[in-house]
């Protein structure tokens, strides 16, 4: 098993722990949302995890590349699957060199702008 993928399974187990649901009722109510922040968070960062892993297996198909049309059908090919994906990750960097991402539920206006 990989690290990464070990990282997304603990922080499956983790987030649906039966120990989770018992601590929720013996707490305080700002105990109880700080936890439910951080069990928020932690399906962000796995979704995130999971995005970035996909996007790491994109990338190296492309690099796998040997010739141009081999990549121009590469390239095609991960567009398609943009197109008919539920949720993009969308990763900008400004002049400044700060990064920001974040994640696109897909639309009919999504899906025209990449069409275009």
């Amino acid at each position: 098993m990989s690290f990464t993928s070990h990282v997304g399974q603990a922080f499956e187990q983790l987030l649906s722990h039966q120990l989770m649901a018992l601590h929720d009722s013996t707490l305080d109510r700002s105990t109880r949302d700080w936890l439910r922040e951080v069990k928020l968070c932690g399906l962000q960062m796995s979704s995130l995890h999971q995005s970035f892993q996909v996007m790491a297996r994109s990338l190296q198909r492309v690099a796998e590349c040997t010739h141009i049309y081999q990549l121009a059908e590469s390239l095609t090919e991960e567009c398609r699957e943009l197109l008919h994906a539920e949720q993009v990750l969308v990763l900008v960097v400004d002049k400044s060199e700060q990064e920001f991402w974040c994640r696109m539920p897909r639309t009919e206006n999504n899906v025209e702008k990449m069409g275009t």
